[in-house]
Formats: C-alpha cells, structure tokens, sequence
C-alpha cells in the first residue's frame, strides 16, 4: 500500500515493520527496517500481510533543514496538454516559493523510454501571486499509441520541490 504522509516533518525517517504474533503491539516477525526520505505529500510503500497483524513504526532520524513550502515547485496536470498535429504542448506552471533553475520534460513510453523531451528555462516564483507558466512542444513523430505514455518534468530529480505529485501527466 502507499502510506501519503500529509502533515509529517520532511526528513529522514526510519520505518521499522513486521508481524504482531503475541497481541503486545511490537513486531517480532518478519522485521524489516529500512531509511527513506520523506516528505508531505509524498508516498512510501508499507506491505501488509494476510489475515496478520502488521505494526509499522515510523522514526524521524534527521529532520530537513528547508521546509517544502519554501522550495521551488513546478506542476502539470491533464488540463495543461494539449494535442496539435504532431504532437502535444504542455503548460508548465510554477508554483513555488522560489525561482526555478532550468530543467526538463520529457514524453516517455510506457516502457519508460523517452520519446522525446524539452528544457524548461528557469522561472520565477509567483511570490506576487500572478501566474507564471512556460509552453512546451513534445513531438509525437513515430507513436503510433499514446495510452499508457507520461510526461514528466524534471525525470532526473534533481529539483527539491515542495511536491513531486504535480510532475507527472499519464495520458
């Protein structure tokens, strides 16, 4: 399952699970303890095992020295791609605190191949609260099927964003 941890301290956190077989509210079997970032609004994985009771605990170790709110941020969502004859234009918005450095989007296959892709100049953060968007072409010279294609902005991670959610489209 994935756990969305929406009012958690962004850092790093050690998550601790496994299986309550004596009713004492620990785990005492199949103990897995892994480290991750994490941060609001982003996802982490928990497996549940059947017809068991499984007891996760979560750790803060580190807490992040910047919060998400005052990070870059840029975004996409369906109603920003629009389809053209050969291709599709993106609105890319921005949507942070701060101004973005430049960066990519790219179209991927469904296999996760990238098919074609973009830079993303930098862009200033709407402090006065006006929008602030850059259009983008991503051709679609040699697919033959869009289902199950996405774009994605910034595919190598590099930007520390506010949220990660807003950079993915799945047409």
């Amino acid at each position: 399952a994935a756990l969305t941890g929406s009012e958690i301290l962004p850092g790093t956190w050690k998550i601790t699970s496994g299986i309550d077989t004596d009713e004492d509210d620990r785990a005492n079997e199949n103990i897995e303890t892994r480290v991750v970032s994490w941060e609001p609004f982003a996802d982490v994985s928990v497996s549940f095992a059947p017809k068991a009771l499984t007891v996760v605990e979560f750790e803060l170790v580190k807490q992040s020295e910047d919060a998400p709110r005052d990070r870059y941020d840029l975004g996409i969502s369906e109603q920003d791609v629009k389809e053209y004859a050969h291709g599709l234009k993106v609105t890319v918005h921005s949507l942070g605190a701060l101004d973005t450095p430049e960066t990519t989007i790219v179209l991927k296959s469904p296999e996760g191949k990238v098919l074609d892709s973009a830079v993303i100049p930098p862009m200033e953060a709407p402090n006065d609260l006006r929008p602030r968007t850059w259009e983008v072409s991503l051709h679609l010279w040699n697919v033959t099927n869009r289902k199950g294609c996405t774009i994605e902005i910034d595919p190598e991670n590099r930007l520390h964003e506010t949220t990660r959610k807003n950079n993915i489209v799945r047409l």
